[in-house]
């Protein structure tokens, strides 16, 4: 399973910039890695984060908008700012070229949703 999430950054590269998302973070801080991209237009900013908890063998990926934390700061929730959020496990049974996949398709469709979404609004 090592190097997953540099595999996904490959993987995620296509999808993102066809949806206006550029990398912005690669980091690792222990055992914990993660990718952040950016979108800013008309209807503000968006981040999609994908984080590899190694210690765990888990990837999280979050779609939000932190202007939606400002909006619900007057009483905040957990998922406050989340549009879109999945955990994979990628344990010892677990086949890397399937966790890969069903992580991308995932985002994609996430995307792709906000893109037609944008697309439309224009």
């Amino acid at each position: 399973m090592d190097k997953l999430l540099s595999r996904l950054e490959k993987s995620l590269e296509r999808c993102c910039v066809k949806a206006e998302f550029r990398l912005e973070d690669n980091e690792r801080a222990g055992d914990f890695e993660w990718l952040e991209y950016r979108r800013v237009d008309a209807s503000g900013v968006r981040l999609l984060g994908v984080f590899d908890a190694t210690h765990m063998r888990t990837i999280t990926a979050e779609l939000w908008r932190p202007s939606q934390l400002t909006d619900t700061a007057q009483a905040p929730t957990k998922h406050a700012g989340i549009v879109h959020q999945q955990s994979w496990d990628y344990g010892c049974g677990a086949d890397p070229q399937q966790v890969e996949r069903e992580i991308v398709e995932a985002v994609s469709g996430w995307l792709r949703q906000r893109t037609s979404r944008t697309a439309r609004s224009h």
